[in-house]
């Protein structure tokens, strides 16, 4: 399921979003729902949980209630001082918006960014920033020049007389609706240096004459273009010595023309490239002399693949990167959006296998070859894999 643009007689677009609720027979055309594993509990100490190490969710196999909790705790919890959100798509009944409204009337100085063009929600956006400018909390309307699609969230708590920060980054919105059939990975932590990073993105998003020095982080439109071409040059170099060198990339979109030819020269030199995108893909697959040893497959499944993740072999000590930002220019130079690392080795370890399990998937997904043929990958010759199916079951057994 996407958003796809469509036309009908009479001048009128629609999109996928429009037949989301479209009535149908829930035995012959619905899938089961699926039960959302749990994540932190809603009795108030979910930010001891947090600091006593980063939490790692991935929606929708996870409860998206922990974002709703931990809001709706940082609102009536005393230390709190203050909220800081982006917001891109809103649900209709949205619980987020709820718990901001909450935390101004308990006195929580509260900003929130709310992007006026998210594409098909610019009404509803409009109606969400009308509601929180009246009950005071601070609105600010987007950036003159580009569109904040970043997923971050500052809170600063006051403890043994310091502010502490706790913060969340993602590559979905903070919408309860869309986070049930969305994929997207979600970090919650208490780390005093990467809280301190997404406080300044909200800082540059206010002042975007200031250039925050970013030191864990990368943010377009300032460093997120160079820092993903320095990864890939760090490959080519290391093949180039005769080193082992990969790349696993997985992503929306691929279409920036820099990325593409960044990519070819990187196989070119021998790394050996793995990509899985949902869409659009500029990139010519498996061509002798240009994409040799670059592999591409696009998985499209009852829940929608929307988060990106960028790997780097590093000479062995592995690089990995959850993002907002796809690999098109207007993600890279013409949207404030956020790549942030994975330190914890255990979440590395969690992503990598759902990436692995994604790129064995012989039901959904289909290899996009140089004939762009799309062909559903064979599965005679190993056993069955609907990756979606196995991420839940892998995550289900799998502590938090």
């Amino acid at each position: 399921m996407g958003r796809y643009d469509t036309y009908t007689p009479g001048g009128r677009y629609h999109n996928s979003k429009d037949l989301m609720k479209f009535p149908a027979d829930s035995g012959r055309y619905t899938y089961k729902p699926l039960v959302p594993l749990p994540t932190l509990p809603s009795d108030g100490g979910a930010f001891a949980q947090i600091r006593s190490a980063d939490r790692l969710y991935y929606y929708p196999y996870h409860d998206f209630r922990v974002i709703t909790n931990l809001l709706a705790s940082a609102a009536i919890d005393s230390q709190v001082r203050e909220i800081r959100i982006n917001l891109y798509r809103v649900a209709k009944n949205s619980r987020v918006v709820a718990a901001l409204i909450n935390a101004v009337r308990n006195n929580k100085k509260v900003i929130a960014v709310v992007e006026l063009r998210a594409r098909f929600d610019e009404l509803a956006n409009i109606h969400w920033s009308k509601e929180l400018s009246d009950a005071g909390v601070e609105v600010i309307y987007g950036v003159p020049g580009l569109k904040v699609h970043c997923k971050l969230i500052s809170i600063v708590r006051r403890e043994e007389g310091k502010d502490k920060f706790y913060s969340h980054l993602g590559t979905g919105n903070f919408n309860e609706s869309t986070a049930r059939i969305y994929c997207d990975f979600s970090l919650l932590t208490n780390n005093q240096d990467l809280g301190l990073d997404v406080y300044n993105v909200f800082e540059f998003i206010q002042r975007t004459r200031r250039r925050p020095v970013f030191q864990h982080i990368a943010v377009s439109p300032l460093t997120n273009r160079a820092a993903l071409l320095g990864a890939i040059d760090r490959e080519i170099e290391a093949a180039q010595r005769g080193d082992q060198a990969e790349l696993f990339i997985k992503c929306n979109n691929l279409v920036d023309s820099q990325m593409i030819e960044r990519l070819y020269s990187a196989s070119a030199a021998g790394v050996q490239v793995r990509i899985i995108v949902r869409s659009m893909c500029s990139l010519v697959c498996e061509t002798a002399g240009l994409s040799n040893n670059i592999q591409v497959i696009s998985l499209v499944d009852k829940f929608l693949e929307h988060a990106r993740v960028y790997i780097f072999h590093n000479g062995g000590e592995e690089i990995m990167w959850l993002s907002s930002a796809d690999l098109m220019t207007r993600n890279l130079d013409h949207r404030v959006e956020v790549t942030f690392p994975l330190a914890n080795s255990k979440h590395r370890e969690t992503v990598r296998k759902i990436l692995e399990l994604q790129w064995s998937d012989n039901q959904k997904a289909r290899v996009m070859d140089a004939k762009q043929s799309n062909t559903r990958i064979a599965n005679s010759d190993r056993k069955g894999c609907r990756s979606q199916d196995a991420i839940y079951r892998y995550l289900k057994k799998r502590p938090q």
